[in-house]
């Protein structure tokens, strides 16, 4: 990943230091004692000048602020939350604005340049798992389990209206919305789902209309991303 010019080779750790390598100069920001916990996702927005972070068992999300300097302020926290945060998405047209999903059945959405009060608060019929937003940041795509099933939802964030509501026999442990490439034939995005079955999903952007599927692993497929330019 390059913010400001400048390649980054290395982030990871504990949350007792948010560590952070830029060409060959190592930053790092610790915390103190009581703040520190594992890191289970961090996540750039698409400028690359804020860095998302979420911690095992905590119920609030980090944004960290970075330039050529590296970490040099402290985080602002997004609370608002009633139980574990297990997902975290930036929009792909607002650098911005950022979306959490939570085991409290919601998934808020954040301005970062405010307060740390969220503008939108969707409600779900279970544990949100994951989300992940569509190209135009329009759309919203959400992951979630109620009662030992699973299921995919679609939202339109202008109308904060439900869209198409899906289920699935096995667990859904990711989501990637995908532009359409100009090589492409059809219009409009693409949602690919990772999923417990070992089997990627493909569907034809919030109506959930099935294109394919792929299998990928012979056990869970935990995690899907794709390529910068969307071949």
């Amino acid at each position: 990943r390059r913010v400001h010019g400048e390649s980054i080779r290395e982030l990871g750790g504990k949350m007792d230091a948010l560590k952070l390598r830029l060409n060959d100069k190592m930053h790092e920001h610790k915390l103190p004692p009581q703040k520190r916990r594992a890191v289970s996702s961090v996540k750039w927005n698409i400028l690359g000048n804020r860095l998302a972070s979420i911690s095992s068992e905590a119920t609030h999300a980090r944004i960290w602020p970075i330039d050529h300097q590296g970490l040099h302020k402290e985080p602002t926290e997004l609370r608002g939350h009633e139980d574990i945060i297990n997902s975290i998405a930036w929009s792909q047209d607002k650098p911005d604005s950022i979306a959490t999903g939570s085991i409290d059945r919601t998934v808020r959405l954040w301005d970062t340049r405010a307060s740390n009060k969220s503008y939108m608060t969707l409600r779900n019929d279970g544990e949100v798992f994951n989300v992940d937003w569509s190209s135009d940041g329009n759309l919203l795509a959400v992951a979630y389990r109620s009662q030992q099933e699973h299921f995919i939802s679609t939202w339109d964030l202008n109308k904060k209206k439900l869209l198409k509501k899906l289920k699935f026999p096995f667990e859904v442990l990711d989501l990637c919305w995908a532009r359409t490439h100009q090589d492409m034939n059809v219009p409009g995005d693409y949602l690919f789902a990772a999923t417990g079955a070992g089997v990627v999903l493909i569907f034809k952007n919030a109506t959930l209309h099935s294109l394919c599927q792929i299998q990928t692993h012979v056990s869970r497929t935990y995690c899907i991303d794709l390529h910068p330019s969307h071949k």
